[in-house]
């Protein structure tokens, strides 16, 4: 059962498996679509 309230969004998050290659495919297919950086948040805690 999921809850929650329906939004509009402008954002996407992505799940990558860990094998080689991966993060190229998805930067290849983004670049195709393209897709922009709008923020890039540090990933230091």
């Amino acid at each position: 059962m999921f809850y929650g309230a329906t939004r509009v969004r402008k954002d996407v998050d992505f799940l990558l498996l860990a094998d080689a290659g991966s993060d190229e495919r998805l930067r290849s297919a983004l670049d195709i679509l393209g897709a922009r950086h709008t923020a890039v948040p540090p990933l230091s805690p």
